[in-house]
């Protein structure tokens, strides 16, 4: 990348495939500033055809496309077109490349192909290139939803409404080690510490405020620094690290005691924070509106796989309910019942959307839609977090979500679960240009070895 800088003139352009890492990891931030510094990004190219989300021919993770165009500083400013591919080049034809780049080049929101089973091959979206530098601590949040209404949804919030979670909270640490101590799922008469153990179902509980169901005993001090879990890895309040979404009952949840864990993030409340600014923010990561934020946020491994690195998760962008009066938050919250909401049971997320997609079909907004589903006790809890989520955000300034919200995040997860997913295993995309070259050469290998003899 460095050397195609140096050998690229102004005005020219760079091409290259790379980990979709490069947009979100602080480990790549550096090189973000570095190409919002020197270039404008004209495309950013995504793939969620299934089971193919990757470029290259030698590799199973998920990469982009990136078009830079060099610039002087202080020049006119492009826009930077978002194209999210449904499906794979590989099986097209030359003349259907052709049309693909052509509906590109031409900013057409929707890419159709006649002929093929599924006609839209890949959608548009034009972002004016200083709200691409403002979010260049985490561009994944461009190309993070197939939906361009889910991505303009999420970018709002983010721009608008949120402030960074250390604002909040400290971040504590996880056991990120197995040795030196044994977990247990009955409670010893001593000597042990309570512990959040493994996501989703692992966990023990779907509830949004519990009680510790494993407990940790130190079989070896030598090995274990067990003098800091009291401090820095303990806490009553968690958020997820990293776990499988269609698992998950809860992203975010409170404890009735401290504890630790080895996938669960510990929170420590800032002194100044009111219990019910925190209930807040347990209220709305666990919302839809939540999830659609902490997919468009995630650090992604692979389909639906959630994962949230420390200085990542410092930096992320949570909605400032601060700047709601205390008074009318304790009202909402009181009227919409969320202490019983916290102890009753959740649905999973994946069997709450797909009921709520289904309700909505025969509803016409998202609060009729939200009324329908308080009547379901299997869903009436988990409802009632969506509600409240909206309520918070309408103060705040959020006055409208996508239409068909339910439905849009249904579709989404499940592109999701076949992007990485579906991929067979030993699936690789096919390099027509290396296999072309190596049967030339291989032809004039066999000339020449018949003109030797």
């Amino acid at each position: 990348m460095v050397l195609g800088g140096r050998l690229c003139k102004e005005n020219g352009r760079i091409a290259l495939v790379l980990p979709n890492s490069i947009l979100s990891r602080d480990s790549w931030l550096y090189i973000r500033k570095g190409i919002a510094k020197s270039y404008a990004i004209e495309y950013i190219i995504v793939s969620f055809a299934r089971g193919v989300p990757n470029f290259s021919s030698d590799t199973q993770f998920r990469e982009i496309l990136l078009v830079l165009k060099k610039r002087k500083k202080g020049t006119a400013k492009i826009l930077t077109e978002v194209v999210s591919m449904f499906e794979a080049v590989d099986g097209m034809k030359l003349h259907e490349i052709d049309a693909l780049a052509y509906g590109i080049k031409a900013k057409k929101t929707n890419i159709v192909l006649a002929g093929r089973s599924q006609p839209v091959v890949a959608s548009t979206k034009s972002f004016n290139w200083d709200r691409v530098e403002n979010l260049v601590d985490n561009w994944y949040r461009l190309v993070a939803f197939q939906n361009l209404e889910l991505t303009e949804h999420h970018l709002k919030i983010v721009e608008k409404l949120c402030t960074p979670l250390k604002t909040f909270f400290t971040l504590g640490s996880v056991v990120d080690h197995s040795n030196g101590f044994e977990v247990i799922k009955n409670r010893p008469a001593s000597d042990y510490f309570a512990a959040v153990w493994g996501s989703g179902e692992k966990t023990g509980f779907n509830v949004l405020k519990a009680s510790p169901e494993h407990f940790v005993i130190v079989t070896d001090k030598s090995i274990v620094k067990c003098k800091l879990w009291e401090k820095k890895y303990s806490s009553t309040l968690m958020i997820l690290r990293r776990g499988q979404l269609d698992t998950q009952y809860a992203l975010m949840f409170e404890l009735d005691v401290k504890a630790i864990s080895n996938v669960w993030w510990p929170l420590i409340p800032s002194k100044k924070l009111n219990d019910l600014y925190i209930k807040a923010v347990v209220i709305f990561v666990n919302s839809t509106l939540g999830i659609i934020h902490m997919l468009g946020e995630r650090l992604e491994t692979r389909g639906l796989w959630m994962e949230f690195k420390k200085g990542h998760l410092t930096k992320l962008p949570i909605p400032d309910f601060r700047k709601i009066e205390k008074g009318k938050l304790d009202q909402i919250l009181t009227e919409n019942q969320m202490d019983e909401a916290f102890s009753g049971s959740l649905p999973s997320i994946r069997d709450y959307i797909t009921a709520m997609a289904e309700i909505e079909k025969n509803t016409s907004n998202y609060n009729e839609t939200i009324e329908k589903a308080l009547e379901n006790p299997a869903l009436k809890y988990r409802a009632a977090l969506d509600k409240v989520s909206f309520e918070l955000l309408n103060l705040l300034g959020c006055e409208k979500i996508p239409q068909g919200v339910y439905g849009l995040v249904s579709n989404e997860l499940e592109v999701l679960r076949n992007v990485m997913e579906a991929a067979p295993e030993n699936h690789t995309i096919r390099d027509r240009g290396a296999s072309a070259l190596r049967g030339i050469y291989d032809k004039y290998q066999k000339k020449l070895g018949e003109f030797n003899t």
